[in-house]
């Protein structure tokens, strides 16, 4: 890991955890934004071990293929090709690819499956600001999906309000459920 991916880590945490806790949008799930700022930290640091067992131990698995495959996305922007960066970013997935973006899509992997691609199109994405770490992602990829999992558990909190923290400990800190929805797969979302 580099320094300049370290100091990203650093700063977009702190960025995440000061929004959590000062934004009214996290006051409304019945826990104080405090223990969410943990949580989403304990996340981030379960999603990061997914991807370091992964890239050491699976070769890379889906999550690292995703973030390989990006790049051809993001290439694009270096050789001045902003529309055709554009079509693959937002645009359409036929079969087979339109003419002006054919060399391109067949260069990246899921092209066809829509699932999966979207995961391609997330880290094209979040490469804007993370210059190309993968483990800057995790960063961005949590903080979405514990936005998630605080909807999911506001509705458990709302039929069984008693049962408060057997629902934060299963829904945040069973370790199969962190250790699956805090790596970056379709899981998570």
């Amino acid at each position: 890991m580099s320094f300049t991916e370290l100091l990203l880590i650093v700063l977009y945490t702190a960025l995440f955890s000061y929004f959590i806790l000062r934004l009214r949008f996290f006051k409304k799930f019945s826990i104080n934004p405090r223990f969410i700022a943990i949580i989403f930290i304990v996340k981030i640091i379960a999603g990061m071990t997914y991807g370091y067992i992964y890239q050491k131990y699976y070769e890379g698995g889906d999550t690292w293929q995703y973030f390989k495959s990006s790049g051809t996305i993001v290439a694009l922007l270096k050789k001045n090709e902003f529309g055709a960066f554009f079509r693959m970013l937002f645009g359409f997935n036929t079969r087979p690819p339109a003419e002006s973006i054919r060399i391109y899509a067949f260069k990246v992997d899921y092209w066809n499956d829509m699932s999966a691609y979207f995961f391609v199109r997330f880290h094209a994405l979040a490469s804007l600001l993370s210059f190309r770490h993968y483990y800057v992602h995790v960063i961005f990829y949590n903080f979405l999906s514990l936005i998630g999992m605080l909807y999911l558990f506001r509705f458990f909190y709302e039929w069984m309000s008693d049962k408060k923290w057997m629902i934060i400990i299963v829904m945040f800190f069973f370790p199969s459920i962190l250790f699956w929805s805090s790596g970056m797969h379709k899981d998570g979302f």
